[in-house]
């Protein structure tokens, strides 16, 4: 083999060490002339030197499942789960198949975080749209305080605080709220209060983050829903609020 060549086990070693450093682009480099020699997913074309290629089935699947591990680190996860898959198919082959169960995992974990942003991507689509409906479509549909508390929380998120103050409001005054819609109603009004006194229409016990917090305590407690109190005391730390002894408040 002529001087200065890099051979694909040479390749493989060097990329280890990069995968190790978390060089993903260093990795990457090392294997994309070898997934060539191979195939890979370039479309099968071979651009490596003759004698280079990788041959034996267990070889074949580090190859893949170190560009599946680079490709994940570089943010590509459509591009991993092919190569990680690939990888799987090629240890299925290798006598004895000992590292199928690890590039299996690899392969598990892949398809889950694919699955997981997806979700992700539909609920933001869900919630822009949700923020985008009107006051005036809400109001043509029966009145849901868990409809109403989930787009005020959209629209904090969003920055709308006013008009996340008017949505939140809405669902604390339905009426036939059960414990539950009261208290995840209040909780959200603290994420947006009004400090301006009296601003908030007839906000019983104040407008305040405390006073929603407070006022939000005292359902869970007379509801004796130890969720709702555990959700309370989240929102109690998330805004500073020192929970005490429970005042009887209407």
């Amino acid at each position: 083999m002529a001087a200065g060549r890099v051979t694909g086990q040479e390749r493989l070693v060097a990329a280890a060490l990069a995968l190790k450093a978390r060089d993903w682009q260093a990795a990457l480099d090392q294997l994309d002339p070898l997934g060539r020699q191979q195939g890979g997913e370039r479309g099968g074309e071979s651009c490596g030197e003759p004698g280079d290629e990788l041959s034996a089935p267990g070889e074949l699947a580090r190859l893949h499942a170190f560009r599946a591990q680079a490709l994940d680190g570089l943010d590509r996860p459509v591009a991993a789960e092919r190569a990680a898959a690939e990888a799987v198919r090629w240890a299925k082959k290798e006598p004895g198949r000992p590292g199928v169960v690890v590039i299996q995992a690899l392969h598990a974990r892949l398809l889950t975080a694919i699955a997981a942003a997806e979700a992700t991507r539909r609920a933001r689509e869900a919630d822009a749209a949700l923020a985008g409906r009107t006051d005036d479509h809400l109001a043509a549909e029966p009145e849901s305080p868990a409809l109403l508390v989930r787009k005020a929380n959209v629209l904090i998120d969003l920055g709308r605080l006013e008009e996340a103050r008017v949505t939140a409001f809405r669902a604390w005054r339905l009426p036939d709220n059960t414990p539950r819609d009261q208290v995840l109603a209040a909780l959200t009004l603290a994420r947006c209060p009004d400090e301006r006194a009296g601003e908030v229409d007839a906000s019983p016990g104040g407008s305040t983050a405390a006073d929603w917090v407070t006022r939000a305590h005292v359902i869970a407690d007379r509801a004796e829903d130890q969720n709702l109190m555990t959700a309370v005391a989240k929102a109690a730390r998330a805004a500073g609020v020192r929970l005490g002894l429970i005042s009887q408040r209407d």
